[in-house]
């Protein structure tokens, strides 16, 4: 069994449609690759019409 931590931003601004893990918190890991894969997946993706915002709820990360 892996041990995962995570801690997420009170609030972020991003410039592109694709959020990934790694762009809402800062995620860490005994075992570096399962790190590396978990902070690139992708979480969300915004629609491509004009600015947006989204809130998001931690336990939706962690779910």
């Amino acid at each position: 069994m892996k041990t995962v931590y995570i801690k997420a931003e009170d609030s972020v601004c991003l410039n592109h449609r694709d959020v990934k893990i790694e762009d809402i918190l800062s995620l860490y890991c005994s075992d570096p690759d399962l790190a590396y894969k978990m902070k690139k997946m992708n979480f969300y993706c915004f629609p491509q019409k004009g600015n947006q915002r989204k809130v998001i709820s931690i336990l939706k990360v962690v779910e």
